[in-house]
């Protein structure tokens, strides 16, 4: 018998949902592929070319990855946290960003998000896609700078 039912589960997950009301849209980071080739356009260092869709026109965004949710809601969520430098001792302050979605959403590693309410684009670094009683999707994000 598991410690928490599903039934509990989707109570829990309905209360976290109350709480994103933050209009998001997720975009699946690709590589530059040329049409005609179908080949993974380079760099002269020869890595592969990444698309990031925070430099593309808005007009020209691509469509955002389907959700089960329309509109897909989040909670944004910043939190300053002090690091020690390694190399002089200095203690620095840096801002942690975490987006909140419904357990159900698709988002991975890689992609690109975008707060709708302000226009800032973040890069998603990692997701909790391993827990074992998952009530809501979380995900840490970089902030572009740009």
């Amino acid at each position: 018998m598991p410690l928490v039912d599903e039934e509990a589960l989707d109570a829990l997950a309905s209360f976290a949902e109350d709480g994103m009301v933050t209009p998001t849209a997720v975009y699946r980071s690709s590589s530059d592929v040329d049409p005609d080739t179908g080949q993974i356009g380079s760099n002269e260092l020869g890595d592969d070319v990444e698309v990031v869709v925070e430099n593309v026109a808005p007009e020209s965004l691509p469509e955002p990855v389907p959700q089960p949710h329309d509109p897909l809601l989040g909670w944004f969520h910043s939190e300053l946290q002090q690091q020690a430098t390694e190399d002089d001792g200095q203690v620095a302050t840096v801002d942690v960003h975490e987006l909140r979605l419904p357990r159900d959403a698709d988002i991975k590693a890689g992609d690109e998000v975008r707060n709708l309410t302000t226009g800032e684009f973040y890069q998603v670094i990692d997701v909790n896609d391993g827990d074992t009683y998952r009530v809501q999707t979380r995900a840490s994000l970089r902030r572009r700078q740009g």
